[in-house]
């Protein structure tokens, strides 16, 4: 039980000693990791929108190339 008490009080101690959220030496890194996130973000925006933009792309090129299909169809039964 002693060793479990003891273990539980290092884990406290280990707990106390990091510093606050608001500790004034953190803000720096807080910022640059939030810059990080953000940049992430906008990069994934950016990636989802040229996919569904390459998605567009191609559908509308076989819309055409089946359309041509059709066209070319009837052509040849005008005959």
């Amino acid at each position: 039980m002693a060793a479990a008490t003891c273990a539980g009080q290092a884990i406290l101690e280990k707990i106390r000693a990091r510093p606050a959220a608001y500790d004034p030496a953190l803000l720096p890194r807080q910022a640059e990791l939030k810059a990080i996130a953000e940049a992430r973000e906008v990069r994934i925006a950016e990636r989802t929108a040229a996919r569904a933009a390459e998605a567009a792309r191609l559908e509308a090129e076989q819309k055409a190339a089946r359309d041509a299909r059709c066209a070319a169809r009837k052509a040849r039964s005008k005959r």
